[in-house]
This record gives C-alpha cells, sequence and structure tokens, in this order.
C-alpha cells in the first residue's frame, strides 16, 4: 500500500495554501471548474486517440502535481508516468520468460470517472472536501461543458471530431481523467491501485511476473499462463468498471517472437527493435545525410531509443549521430 503523508499536498486544509501549491494560482481562479475547462482543447489524432490537450497554465499547475507524485515510493513493475522508467525498460523486463500474456484496456481514462478521481485526492491525501473537489477539476475534463463559442474554427473542428469519437467509440463517460494531461499516466496506476494490488496477489500465486505501462498489462512466466488465470485477471477488471480490448489481448507461447509496449523479444529471449522503429529511422537518417532537418529532433530521439534496445548493434550510429547532432544544433541555432 503506497503511504501519502510525504507529499506536500498531504493535509493540507485551506485553498490558499492549495492556491500556493500550484504556482501561486489565486484563490478565486481555482474555485471555478470553468477556469480548468477553458484551458483544455480536445483533438483526436489519427482517428485512434482522444486527446485533451492543457493549455502551459494548467501545464504548470499540473506540474506541481507531478513532481509531488514522484515523491510516492511506486512498485518497480510500475512504468505509469514514473520518471526513469520507459516502455523499453518494461518490455526488457520481460525477456527470458516463455510465456506471455499482453491485456490492453480500452479507453482506459476516458474510463476513469471524475468521482473516482475526487474519492483518491479526498481519502489518500486526507484533503477536505473542497480542496478535492479543485483537484479534481484540474485533473479531469467534462468535454460537454466546454465553451465552443469561445473556440476558433480549427478548435471547433478538433472538438466536433472528438465528440464524434466519444459517441463512436462508446465512451459513456463524459467527465473523466484527462487523456492528455502529463499527470494522468501516474494518477491512472495511483487512483487503480486497489484494482492492481489483485492482481499482483494473483500473479504472486503463481510466479508470474506483472508489469503496467499505462493501459497495457504485460504478464510472463516460465510456465503456460493456464486459461482459469485468465479468467481471474478478467474478472477483476470488469469488477472495477474498466474493458478488456480483446483484440489487442494476446497469449503468446513457447518459442515464438513477442511484443512488449513497442519492443520484440525475440525467440532467444533478446530484445529486437520492431521493424517500425528500423523505417523510422533510416527516414530521418537518409533527411540527414541530405542536410535536411526537419526532422532532425525525431532522429536523436529514434536513435536513443533503438541504442537502448540494441546497443551493440548501433553503437556506431548512435555516436556517430549524437555528435553530428550537437554540430547542428549549436550551428544552426536549433532548440535542443
Amino acid at each position: 500500500m503506497i503511504i501519502y503523508n510525504n507529499c506536500k499536498l498531504y493535509g493540507l486544509t485551506t485553498k490558499r495554501q492549495l492556491a500556493k501549491f500550484l504556482c501561486k494560482t489565486t484563490v478565486s481562479d481555482i474555485k471555478k471548474q470553468n477556469f480548468f475547462i477553458d484551458k483544455i482543447k480536445p483533438s483526436v489524432i489519427d482517428g485512434k486517440r482522444l486527446i485533451e490537450a492543457p493549455n502551459y497554465i494548467l501545464k504548470k499547475m499540473q506540474k506541481e502535481i507531478l513532481v509531488d507524485l514522484r515523491k510516492l515510493e511506486i512498485p518497480d513493475n510500475i512504468f505509469s508516468g514514473v520518471k526513469g522508467r520507459n516502455y523499453v525498460k518494461n518490455g526488457s523486463d520481460h525477456s527470458g520468460k516463455h510465456h506471455f500474456m499482453k491485456i490492453d484496456l480500452s479507453k482506459f481514462f476516458p474510463c476513469i470517472t471524475r468521482d473516482k478521481v475526487y474519492r483518491f485526492y479526498k481519502e489518500k491525501f486526507s484533503l477536505p472536501s473542497d480542496l478535492a473537489e479543485i483537484l479534481t477539476n484540474l485533473s479531469t475534463i467534462n468535454i460537454e461543458k466546454i465553451n465552443v463559442l469561445k473556440l476558433n474554427s480549427y478548435q471547433k473542428e478538433n472538438y466536433k471530431n472528438a465528440m464524434e469519437f466519444i459517441k463512436n467509440n462508446n465512451i459513456i463517460v463524459y467527465n473523466h481523467l484527462i487523456t492528455g494531461s502529463r499527470i494522468s499516466p501516474l494518477l491512472s496506476y495511483l487512483i487503480n491501485e486497489e484494482m492492481f494490488q489483485e492482481i499482483q496477489a494473483e500473479c504472486d500465486k503463481f510466479k508470474i511476473y506483472f508489469s503496467i505501462y499505462i493501459d497495457d498489462m504485460a504478464f510472463s512466466s516460465n510456465k503456460k499462463i493456464s486459461n482459469s488465470f485468465v479468467q481471474k485477471i478478467y474478472s477483476i477488471i470488469e469488477k472495477h468498471g474498466y474493458v478488456i480490448n480483446k483484440e489487442k489481448t494476446r497469449i503468446v507461447g513457447i518459442n515464438r517472437r513477442k511484443k512488449i509496449t513497442g519492443v520484440i523479444i525475440d525467440k532467444e529471449g533478446k530484445l529486437k527493435c520492431p521493424k517500425k522503429l528500423e523505417y523510422k529511422l533510416k527516414k530521418y537518417n537518409d533527411e540527414f545525410k541530405k542536410n535536411n532537418f526537419d526532422n532532425i529532433k525525431k532522429l536523436y530521439g529514434t536513435i536513443i531509443v533503438m541504442h537502448e534496445i540494441e546497443p551493440e548493434k548501433y553503437k556506431y550510429l548512435y555516436k556517430l549521430i549524437m555528435k553530428k547532432y550537437k554540430e547542428i544544433i549549436k550551428t544552426n541555432n536549433i532548440k535542443n
């Protein structure tokens, strides 16, 4: 069980204290829910992902919360918004195991209701109702309450697409954890700690390693993962009000290639880069060779990830790109 009393938020009693914590915001501002709603602009990326992006003012406040939450002692197998942990490490922790299962939660953030967020702040941080309400306003979005009249034509089109996405994907919770916020990945775990602890207890019984990367749950074992275990995990998830995306749920047996949060584990248990990353590297590197620096930051990010996954294979290219990258950033005055 995570202990919260080392956080600055813990035990606050007045709005003035909370306003000071939130980047010295005024009390009159944080009392209004519309103050937060007006700072979020929803959109849909590639027709697949709902993003409710906060503006810079809201981001600053959410950063203060995130810094505070990161003081908590989060279990080592949790990779949701924890500093210093990433999807590559999540994948590598499953290497060497013969049997693997992946469970994907369908529309996880939009299924985390305002009520769950409110109870989390009130109970875990021992806050009075009014302060828990303000923090909930800051962490959730009621997309129906966005004032469309204040949006420009581009934002209105994005809003329309977001509402259609919600309707087409049977998302029934309009007031939910913000999908585009930097605090949401870690909050999504903390709010659902009880559910994940129940799953962990089942894994401990069968010596199955379990990890969480936002809405992806991965299970690995040297023994076959039984159908009874799978059904038990399903029942725990459904009991807590979440829906399993059966299309993205996979069970992979011995001597099979496995993909875990964007990292490939081959038949021999070694980490490999997915083809998608290899294509990106080739594309960005070809542009780079032709002195086209439009995607130089993407090249930089791609080679860092690939070198982390396969350090020996990409050692030379990594050193070369890093050296050239620093020279070009400095020469062309590109912000790093």
